[in-house]
């Protein structure tokens, strides 16, 4: 729980790394992940050629 949008943010980067240049809305991430799809699944890049982010233990 976050008092705010951006500390909702801040505790995706810090707890599971996420980046906040690559946050989209809902429907936009459909979309997304169908050119994932279509792409073949690359296991070590994003669909935008960027590589995946090293999550760390969520606990």
């Amino acid at each position: 729980m976050a008092e705010d949008p951006l500390a909702a943010l801040q505790v995706a980067e810090q707890r599971v790394g996420a980046e906040r240049g690559r946050w989209v809305n809902e429907g936009v991430v459909q979309d997304e992940y169908g050119d994932f799809v279509r792409a073949g699944r690359p296991a070590g890049l994003s669909p935008d050629g960027r590589r995946w982010p090293n999550l760390p233990d969520v606990v």
